[in-house]
C-alpha cells in the first residue's frame, strides 16, 4: 500500500525495508594470510547489503551472492597480514550494518 501526499509516496514495503536490521551469527569457511577464499556469512536480515569491509588492513572483500540468511563473500586477505581475530562489517543500503569476529590463520 502507498500513501501519497504534496512531497512524497510512501509505500508500506518502503517502510518495512527501512526497518530492517542484519544480524550475523556465523562464518562458513577459513580466512587465511595470503590467499584467497570463497566464504558464507549466515544470519538474517542481509537483504540490500551493498558493502562488507574488513578492519584488517589489505583485505579486500567482494559480495558475490547476498540471500535473505547469506551473504556469499570472495575474500582476499594480503600475504604479511596480521593473523589473529579481525572484524567484517556488513553494510545494507538502508545504512544498517552488523559485525562478525572471524579468525585469520
Amino acid at each position: 500500500r502507498c500513501l501519497s501526499d504534496w512531497s512524497s509516496d510512501v509505500c508500506s514495503s518502503d517502510l518495512q525495508w527501512a526497518a530492517v536490521v542484519p544480524h550475523a551469527s556465523r562464518i562458513i569457511g577459513t580466512i587465511s594470510a595470503g590467499k584467497t577464499q570463497n566464504v558464507t556469512i549466515v544470519g538474517t536480515g542481509f537483504l540490500g547489503t551493498s558493502k562488507v569491509t574488513s578492519n584488517a588492513v589489505g583485505t579486500k572483500v567482494s559480495v558475490l551472492h547476498v540471500t535473505s540468511s547469506r551473504v556469499l563473500l570472495h575474500v582476499t586477505v594480503a600475504k604479511g597480514t596480521r593473523r589473529g581475530t579481525h572484524t567484517l562489517k556488513i553494510v545494507l543500503r538502508n545504512g544498517k550494518s552488523c559485525t562478525i569476529r572471524y579468525l585469520s590463520r
